[in-house]
């Protein structure tokens, strides 16, 4: 309801929508000063806190976040705890989403503005000459990530899908961040193992736990919605015979048995390493959004993951991995790294070749 409003009134305020008897009063960051990082100084705690040194401090804010950036998360009334995310929302209003920090990977600064909300599985499928498929696994306390990516017939522009599962320790381990992920599951971008729309996700997540209600059926939940996915693309005949499925090597054994299982195998399924070797598809991707070569299905779930992304230079490469986000959930961006990465070698569909499909190949 509070997003509803924000977004309605910013509209008014903008002149987007014509209701002269609705004002809201908004303090909200510029853009300018997002981008720049200028939120995390003391000095400009005021733009968004108009009673600032009566019923909040600056040091008070600056207390909390300092704690929170170093990983020395408090916890509220509420038992919830307090992340740096929590706290630049709860008394800054940056809003959660795309948080443009200093150390933020630089391709967030163009992800809103390749957003395409009708791009679904389907539609990407129908538009695309040749499509790829990157995925990052992780333990029950990591999202399963899955990326589609394709390159679009006629633009060459790459488009990509995402789509992420959790099992529900996510929940009872991540309680703060409970009404985020619950955003995303309304949305359908991410999927709930073995909760099949029962109690209130909280409750079941803490009774799933505490009386082992989830079966090996409701585990394998993800893997066999990936499956089911990969086939439908495996049918589209757009995926390559070479280097088609890329993943990342640890936590995916069991999905690598059972892509076996319906006849995709090396070399149609890679390992993609991870690290300073996936910096080319950071830089690709990254270029790619900003001259607005790349196009993706603008869910909420990237913007929030997007924005945990944090980049490290280390000598001539960029390094974004799980464990410089701490714990803040970045699998989806992973995955779509490893499909950026086969997508790099300009691959050809098991339908035929593309050079030809564009009319630039004589026999």
């Amino acid at each position: 309801m509070f997003k509803e409003k924000l977004e309605y009134f910013r509209d008014v305020r903008d002149g987007v929508i014509n209701d002269p008897r609705s004002f809201g009063m908004l303090y909200e960051w510029p853009e300018a000063m997002i981008e720049a990082g200028a939120y995390m100084q003391p000095e400009n705690f005021y733009v968004t806190n108009p009673n600032l040194g009566r019923s909040v401090s600056a040091e008070f804010i600056a207390q909390k976040l300092r704690k929170a950036a170093n990983g020395e998360d408090e916890v509220d009334e509420d038992g919830e705890a307090e992340t740096l995310q929590v706290i630049l929302a709860k008394y800054l209003n940056v809003e959660i989403g795309l948080k443009l920090r200093r150390d933020r990977w630089r391709g967030a600064n163009h992800w809103e503005a390749c957003a395409d909300r009708s791009l679904t599985l389907e539609a990407l499928l129908a538009r695309c000459e040749v499509v790829v498929i990157g995925v990052d696994g992780g333990g029950l306390d990591d999202l399963f990530g899955l990326c589609v990516a394709g390159r679009e017939r006629g633009t060459n522009k790459w488009l990509y899908w995402f789509k992420a599962w959790a099992w529900p320790e996510v929940l009872k381990r991540r309680k703060s961040e409970a009404a985020t992920f619950k955003d995303f599951i309304d949305d359908g971008d991410l999927v709930l193992c073995g909760h099949n729309g029962g109690p209130p996700l909280e409750e079941w997540a803490e009774q799933a736990e505490a009386e082992d209600e989830v079966t090996a059926v409701a585990l394998e939940q993800d893997i066999a919605e990936i499956v089911a996915i990969v086939e439908q693309v495996k049918a589209s005949g757009l995926l390559p015979e070479k280097s088609g499925i890329g993943l990342d090597p640890q936590g995916v054994g069991v999905l690598v048995d059972a892509l076996a299982d319906i006849g995709l195998e090396h070399p149609q399924v890679v390992a993609v390493s991870q690290g300073f070797r996936l910096a080319s598809a950071v830089w690709s991707l990254e270029r790619k959004l900003k001259f607005r070569g790349a196009v993706h299905s603008g869910s909420r779930m990237m913007n929030w993951v997007v924005g945990n992304a944090k980049a490290e230079q280390k000598g001539n490469a960029v390094l974004i991995t799980k464990q410089m986000a701490g714990k803040a959930k970045i699998d989806p961006l992973i995955a779509g790294f490893n499909a950026t990465k086969l997508l790099e070698v300009n691959p050809e569909a098991m339908g035929g070749n593309v050079y030809a499909a564009r009319g630039m190949l004589v026999v």
